[in-house]
Parts: structure tokens; sequence; C-alpha cells
């Protein structure tokens, strides 16, 4: 069941990262982070309503959410300059950071997983020599792109223990709790505007809630196994990204970079069978 939750949690995530990237390249990053998140913020508010607040997983969310605010802005803002069937999968590094802090954190997950996921760390790399390469604005989203899943690493983790304690929702509460408004004022102070047509402001609201609803998903999935496995298999979500991309966007990729997604990807498949 854990491993069913973060496959759907990565399924989710990545239809999300996709919308999400198409909006950024039509409007402004702020704006989209800050809306996408609020909506998500309101959503979860309702749930924890229901469900009731668990302190300690709210405070680490809590915690968590200034690293997410981070990662969510500089990810739509690698996706807005950049390639979208690269800058996806260099987020999933984030996960490869959060199964180290899992793993210094007292797990023991395989020899294999650890295998696998210094092969995904390699495979990112690869996947974005040919970015740097290119120079100009690739060259500026990819420096984007790699602190999006340092971000990610730590909010990843700290959510995941969150979730561990006992309170998945109130974690992932917590965590909107923080990051909403950092977003909102970071907006504001770039003088973004918050209003959008309402078919964009529909698509961006349905974004945010599905984003929440990935994490409510993975967080479950860390509380019933491991959460340096289930940082890992969470990852998967680029391989949906990259699909819809290709599907509606038309993007390619050089050899090399496919070579590189392809084993990344392939490393955050070993982590899981391990």
């Amino acid at each position: 069941m854990a491993a069913v939750l973060a496959l759907c949690s990565s399924l989710v995530w990545g239809v999300a990262d996709f919308v999400g990237g198409t909006l950024v390249r039509r409007h402004p990053v702020a704006t989209i982070s800050a809306l996408s998140h609020t909506a998500g913020f309101v959503g979860l508010g309702i749930a924890a309503g229901i469900v009731g607040i668990h302190r300690t997983a709210f405070l680490l969310g809590v915690a968590a959410g200034g690293f997410g605010a981070v990662s969510l802005f500089t990810f739509y803002k690698a996706m807005s300059i950049g390639t979208m069937s690269i800058v996806s999968p260099l987020l999933s590094l984030g996960s490869v950071l959060a199964f180290g802090l899992a793993v210094a954190g007292g797990e023991r997950p395989s020899a294999v997983s650890v295998a696998g996921a210094l092969i995904a760390l390699g495979g990112a790399v690869l996947a974005s020599a040919g970015e740097h390469a290119s120079g100009g604005a690739r060259r500026t989203a990819l420096g984007w792109a790699l602190a999006a899943p340092l971000a990610l690493g730590f909010y990843l983790y700290l959510l995941a223990r969150g979730a561990n304690e006992g309170g998945t929702i109130s974690a992932v509460f917590g965590a909107r709790s923080t990051s909403s408004p950092l977003l909102l004022v970071l907006a504001l102070g770039l003088r973004s505007r918050l209003r959008l047509s309402s078919s964009a402001l529909a698509t961006v609201l349905v974004t945010g809630v599905t984003a929440s609803a990935a994490l409510v998903l993975f967080g479950y999935s860390a509380k019933l196994g491991l959460i340096s496995i289930a940082t890992i298999l969470a990852s998967l979500y680029p391989i949906v990204t990259v699909l819809l991309a290709h599907l509606f966007v038309g993007e390619r990729l050089r050899g090399a970079q496919l070579a590189g997604v392809t084993l990344a990807l392939g490393g955050v498949v070993l982590v899981t069978a391990g």
C-alpha cells in the first residue's frame, strides 16, 4: 500500500507540474506560485478542520514550508525559461537528498537502493549537461533548476517526519501555512499582478489543490513505509511531466540528455526494487 500511494503521488504530482509549467510561460512565476499555494492552503484548511490538527506534525510542516516556497518558486522559474523535459527530472534530485537525510536519521535501506540513488544522481547530471552547454537563458534555467531540488529535499523529509508523527494532513497544512504567505509577499514585492482570467485562475486553483493532494498521498506513503523509499518512489513524477510535454508541447531531447533522463529514472526504479 505504501508503494501504491507513492506511485499515485508521483502521477498526480507529474500532472500538476506539467500544468504549472505551462502556466508560468504565460503568466508571472510569482503570481502562479502564490495563487496555487493559497488554493492548496484553503483546501487543506478545510480538511484539517474535519480531521483535526496534530500539533507536532503541524509544527514540522511549518518548518518545511519555507523550503517548499523556495522549491516551488525556483522550479517554476526554471520551467518558465528552460526545457520542461530537462527541468522536471532535475527536481527529482530532491528525493535523493531526502533519501540521504532519512538514512542519516537512522533508516537502513538495502545496498541496491543506495546504488540506485547514486545512479539517479549521475543521470540527472548527464541530463543537465546539454542544458548548461547551450548557454544564455537555458544556463540560467539550469541554475534555478538545481536550486529547486536542494530545497525540495528538506521539504519532503520534514513533511515525511510530520506524517510519521501521526498527522499527514496537519503536516502538509502546516507547510502551506508558511509557504502561502511567503509566496504572496514575494508576488507583491515583485509587483506581480494577482489577477488572472477566469479560465487561468480556475486552472491555477485546480493545480494548487492537486499538488497538495500529491503531498498528502506522499505523506501517507511515508507513514506506512520507509521515508527513504517513499521519497524516491514519489519522484517518478518526471516521467509523467516529460510524457505530457512530449505529447502536448512537442519537446524533444538530445541523445545525451535522453540517456541522462533515462538513467536518472532507472536509478529511481532501482531504489524501489531494493
